[in-house]
């Protein structure tokens, strides 16, 4: 797999995962079940993969992971 894909698809992963965590710890002040979390984490990860992928046609030439690769 090419880093660029790889990126992106752990960028979605981790979206997922906490949008997940966000919906059920707010779970306390409203009424949401499991299944309506995950339904709305999936939302989220797939808004990340299309903003990954429209940034990756528009953007810099390599992945931006915010490591500072810079030597010094």
């Amino acid at each position: 797999m090419s880093p660029l894909l790889i990126d992106i698809l752990e960028r979605a992963a981790w979206t997922f995962i906490q949008g997940f965590a966000a919906v059920l710890l707010a779970s306390g002040t409203i009424d949401v079940t499991v299944l309506q979390a995950a339904a709305v984490a999936g939302g989220m990860a797939v808004l990340s993969l299309v903003k990954s992928l429209a940034a990756s046609k528009v953007g810099a030439e390599t992945p931006q992971t915010g490591i500072d690769t810079y030597s010094y």
